[in-house]
């Protein structure tokens, strides 16, 4: 069976309560990916380090897991996104909730669509949220098609809510390896590259304008969701005690 997608995630893991549910849901995940690649770094050394290890092994059949904290959350993003060989990625925040009408056929379908449609872009985060029925009835009335699991659109007529560039996606790698590149290239202030909160914001106003006319997805069933746990763990990470000079000559913590 040929690669279709890669899961990509770089995270950190403060706390037991977070622990606990990804205790439960990380093998959800595994399921649905099989034996398709899963690429992860733990930004971070701590009492979870092993623990996340162990998880991660017996959850995911083809697996790289690193436990790189010197490179920051865009490096290692573009890194990894440059060696990858399959055509589309998955980026899932860790705290991101499978649902059990998710699975590994469900995938491999919603993979065979995107191809079919040239899909670049898939919605992931805020699906839940977001999903209600009037809402349901507008993204099916501005959607060009539905599809089994998914309606699609072109960028430029993505409904009001469904109009931001969320990074928890489905992409087209080059996509989302363009998209990094971009923002990277545009931030003068350099330790924002590992502000991951920083990083999701800035994902989200980048918009659908950029890609004009190209097809973007938003699922028609809420097969993944934000979990109920709140814990600030992106805002540890933003919060290393290094210093580092601004382009305006300030003086931050990276």
């Amino acid at each position: 069976m040929k690669d279709k997608v890669t899961l990509l995630q770089n995270f950190i893991c403060t706390s037991n309560e977070r622990f606990q549910f990804m205790k439960t849901n990380t093998p959800k995940l595994g399921k649905v990916l099989g034996k398709w690649p899963c690429v992860v770094n733990f930004d971070i050394k701590n009492k979870f380090t092993d623990k996340i290890k162990n998880l991660y092994e017996y959850s995911f059949e083809n697996l790289v897991f690193e436990n790189n904290i010197d490179i920051n959350w865009c490096d290692w993003m573009i890194d990894k996104l440059e060696k990858i060989q399959t055509p589309y990625v998955i980026y899932l925040i860790e705290d991101v909730e499978i649902f059990d009408i998710f699975s590994h056929k469900m995938l491999n379908e919603i993979l065979i669509d995107m191809k079919k449609f040239d899909v670049k872009h898939l919605l992931l985060g805020k699906v839940q949220k977001y999903m209600t029925k009037v809402e349901k009835r507008m993204v099916a009335f501005n959607a060009d098609t539905e599809v089994r699991h998914f309606y699609f659109h072109n960028a430029l007529s993505t409904p009001y809510r469904f109009n931001s560039f969320t990074l928890s996606a489905m992409f087209e790698r080059q996509l989302m390896l363009d998209t990094i590149k971009i923002i990277k290239d545009s931030e003068k202030d350099k330790w924002r590259l590992n502000d991951t909160i920083w990083m999701l914001d800035k994902f989200e106003k980048i918009g659908m304008k950029r890609l004009n006319k190209q097809k973007v997805a938003v699922p028609n069933k809420v097969y993944v969701g934000v979990s109920d746990i709140h814990l600030p763990d992106e805002a540890v990470r933003s919060k290393k005690k290094k210093k580092v000079k601004t382009h305006k000559g300030r003086w931050k913590e990276n």
